[in-house]
């Protein structure tokens, strides 16, 4: 394709298109604030919440499964602006925000004009990035560093700088210091610029330079990361086959919404619908019906599948071929940054779901450019209105589905814990399982009971005042373990919180482990995505009676 003159990718940006451009950047804003502080935190960003309140020490040494940058900005950004579910996802909401000017200019240097506006105002639009800027985690930021250490890098080979290559080292170690799998970033950098091609020595130093200082920058993370390496602590994640992590990345990085799927997307699926579940059944009465062939036909994949396929997975291979095509491969860039680390960590990590929407995030840049080179090539032609077509109907309903619909979210800690502290009494306690959710249950549940991770509770050692005249530290001599004690107190209730990804097998012995002990168990559901179970175990032998000389019940339904 022949650039001209408006479409020049070294040309010097217009007034207008710098107004046109903070227009969509502020556009792109007001969608990632909107209901910022709407629904509650999950697990991962409770766990934020809470290695950022530690002390700086603790918060970067605490965790080694994530590089400490991201916590360390809301560790110093809680500080000035508090620690509301608000305040922590902000900086997320800045990070996403500045991913469209700056992919913009990436854009607008490996294509032109045309495309980087496209590609502009579907990053801007696109339900996956706006989720994940409105969560306090690194992905954001990981997606920002990215773009902007893969444009310094495009620009050095075009025009070699000094300048250039100071900005990529320090985008490289931050982006080192985000996310590990930021590696393959820099990984996909060194590997285009050996394949065959003009080189020249200048070239070659200051890239090796920017790399090396990089790395140095990098070194007293080491240690860590060699914990990380040999914790095999990943294999619990419970995720689909390699296959369908793929296509899932195509569902996400396109108009879909979720990390997951697209579970809240109500798109008719015929093959739900119709009876038609014999396939030889279906091709008899495609000769006899026209429209019941049309539904046949459809019903062997879901409209919604054939809306994927239409508007994600064509589009971006399409894109793959144009941009190869281009002026002997040069414009090919993408499609290494794309595939690249797709295939070296689906070939490392076969057998443990990394590749995953939520990890690969620094390859969606390079998906949404491909896509939009391809709308930009082909949008008059039947495959590109299609296509068209079929994001426009998936983003609507995605977007729709993501800002309005009550039912979409993780896990509802927030309701969960509000229930939890406004019904505990001094004498309850309260315990999470798995221990791992304790982060998510202490930073919502602020009731007068305490708070006992499970392993204490179950501990011989562990016991509770009984009356003014004994302290916490004292001890009885009792074969029995602190559990058992514990529910001897009239009166005493245990809240037990939870998560809903815990299988019917674990709740069930959780349930065993109390009911020696408790007489009664009342149970509510908070349904919201996973979904959070609360469990009241308590005696209504023990509870103090009301004024009629009968036992007090609870409000909490069964």
């Amino acid at each position: 394709m022949v650039e001209t003159a408006g479409n020049n990718r070294n040309a010097p940006i217009s007034t207008r298109a710098i107004l046109l451009l903070i227009v969509i950047t502020v556009g792109a804003f007001g969608l990632r604030v909107a209901n910022l502080g709407r629904r509650s935190l999950w697990l991962d960003e409770a766990v934020e919440a809470e290695f950022a309140s530690c002390n700086l020490k603790r918060c970067w040494l605490a965790d080694a499964n994530v590089p400490p940058l991201n916590r360390t900005i809301l560790h110093f950004w809680t500080r000035a602006f508090g620690k509301s579910e608000f305040s922590l996802r902000f900086p997320s909401v800045i990070f996403g925000t500045l991913c469209i000017p700056a992919l913009f200019f990436l854009g607008r240097r490996l294509f032109g004009d045309k495309v980087a506006w496209l590609a502009t105002i579907l990053f801007a639009s696109r339900p996956f990035a706006i989720e994940f800027s409105q969560e306090a985690r690194q992905y954001p930021l990981l997606v920002l560093l990215t773009i902007l250490a893969t444009h310094c890098f495009v620009k050095h080979m075009q025009q070699p700088s000094l300048w250039i290559m100071a900005c990529y080292a320090v985008c490289a170690a931050l982006g080192l210091y985000t996310f590990y799998l930021f590696g393959f970033v820099l990984l996909t950098h060194i590997a285009w610029y050996v394949m065959p091609g003009e080189k020249t020595t200048r070239k070659t130093i200051t890239l090796a330079s920017a790399c090396l200082i990089a790395a140095i920058a990098y070194i007293p993370w080491t240690p860590m990361l060699i914990k990380a390496l040999g914790h095999q602590e990943s294999g619990w994640i419970a995720g689909p086959g390699l296959w369908a992590q793929i296509y899932h990345i195509f569902q996400s990085y396109g108009p879909g919404i979720s990390a997951y799927d697209l579970r809240g997307l109500a798109i008719p699926d015929f093959a739900h619908v119709s009876t038609l579940n014999d396939i030889r059944t279906r091709i008899y009465i495609c000769s006899k019906q026209p429209l019941a062939k049309f539904i046949a036909i459809v019903s062997i994949y879901s409209l919604r599948e054939l809306l994927v396929i239409l508007g994600f997975i064509v589009p971006f291979i399409w894109g793959c071929v144009i941009a190869i095509a281009r002026k002997g491969g040069k414009s090919a860039f993408p499609v290494v940054t794309f595939f690249l680390p797709l295939v070296i960590l689906a070939a490392l990590f076969w057998w443990v779901p990394v590749v995953t929407p939520r990890y690969m995030q620094f390859i969606m840049p390079a998906y949404i450019l491909l896509t939009a080179l391809f709308l930009v090539r082909m949008w008059r032609t039947p495959a590109g209105i299609a296509a068209t077509v079929s994001m426009g109907v998936l983003l609507c309903l995605s977007m729709f589905i993501y800002y309005f619909s009550p039912s979409y979210g993780k896990e509802d800690y927030r309701a969960a814990l509000r229930d939890v502290s406004q019904g505990s009494r001094k004498s309850d306690i309260v315990m999470c399982y798995p221990d791992y959710i304790s982060s998510a249950v202490q930073y919502y549940y602020h009731g007068p009971g305490a708070f006992v991770p499970l392993h204490d509770l179950k501990n011989d050692g562990f016991h509770l005042p009984v009356n003014q005249e004994e302290s916490a530290d004292t001890k009885h001599p009792s074969q029995e373990n602190g559990l058992a004690r514990f529910a001897a107190r009239p009166g005493s209730r245990v809240w037990a919180v939870v998560r809903g990804t815990s299988s019917q097998s674990e709740k069930e012995r959780l349930v065993a482990l109390f009911s020696p002990h408790y007489s009664q168990m009342k149970h509510k559901r908070y349904e919201a995505g996973r979904g959070i179970d609360v469990y009241l175990f308590h005696n209504e032998a023990h509870k103090p009676a009301s004024p009629d000389g009968h036992p007090q019940r609870d409000a909490e339904s069964k």
